[in-house]
């Protein structure tokens, strides 16, 4: 779903919570960067995975609403990717057979946006889903790059590592 000039975003459940939550700490970050992907024409894809979660504390038809997301249902190829991604992460968790939600759902949307080749994840949770991201990345078994809101606002992955004077003064 991107070229390699055109660069797009799967947003996780964490993100939009601290978008419209403004005592969330890194709302400001999450504000900073959903001004950046609107300014700068990225694809922000919104999973039926995250409206699922979402859509459990608070009502996500404002945020649908709005225009800016593209909907991207969950199919039957994006669960065959998850298959496949979650045996290729093995290790303890396949062991165990990790029954965590969490941890199933971040795979479902790793997975997912590997599928519909997303370039990132931006996500607050870097315990788990920024981290396996990392790992599948690293292991060449995705290429989807993680963006997580505790490591602040930096928007050099969508300059080729540069970075603006502008973004480093709004920083």
């Amino acid at each position: 779903m991107s070229s390699s000039t055109h660069k797009s975003v799967l947003i996780d459940t964490s993100f939009l919570i601290t978008l419209f939550s403004d005592d969330r700490p890194n709302h400001d970050i999450a504000k900073k960067y959903y001004k950046y992907f609107l300014n700068n024409s990225i694809t922000l894809y919104l999973s039926t995975i995250v409206i699922a979660e979402f859509s459990q504390g608070q009502p996500i038809s404002s945020v649908i609403g709005c225009g800016n997301f593209r909907i991207l249902p969950y199919n039957v190829d994006d669960a065959i990717r998850t298959a496949d991604v979650a045996f290729q992460m093995g290790g303890i968790q396949r062991r165990r057979g990790s029954d965590n939600p969490k941890y199933a759902d971040d795979i479902k949307l790793i997975a997912q946006a590997d599928k519909n080749s997303i370039d990132y994840i931006i996500t607050e949770d870097s315990s788990t889903l920024s981290r396996y991201c990392k790992k599948l990345n690293d292991g060449a078994i995705i290429k989807v790059n993680p963006i997580a809101l505790v490591d602040g606002y930096d928007v050099s992955c969508f300059n080729n590592g540069q970075t603006s004077f502008l973004s480093t003064v709004d920083n």
